[in-house]
């Protein structure tokens, strides 16, 4: 085999290589921007939780020095909420298959 061909072989495998990595790099840019999102949707709800759980110590602090169970019980049920809508878009964000394997 000449030096010609042996080169030409070598540039043949760098474009197929080129192209792997080509489709490799696209793979991972729409992984990261997967990401991204996600981070951007749980952000959004934990911003969220924090305002409503400012407002819920608030209305705990209020109900606790007037004594009033009902608003304490009421505010027990809005904590209650407030975890199952931060859990929930956490889960709708996270996919369960990006659980390590035990």
């Amino acid at each position: 085999m000449s030096e010609v061909e042996t080169l030409f072989k070598i540039l043949k495998k760098l474009d197929f290589i080129e192209f792997k990595l080509g489709s490799m790099e696209a793979n991972i840019m729409a992984a990261i921007d997967d990401l991204n999102t996600a981070i951007t949707t749980v952000g959004n709800a934990v911003t969220v939780a924090v305002t409503d759980l400012q407002t819920l110590g608030a209305e705990l602090a209020a109900a606790n020095a007037a004594n009033d169970t009902a608003a304490i019980q009421a505010a027990v049920g809005k904590l209650n909420s407030i975890t199952s809508t931060l859990s929930a878009a956490s889960a709708s964000a996270i996919p369960a298959s990006t659980a390590p394997a035990a």
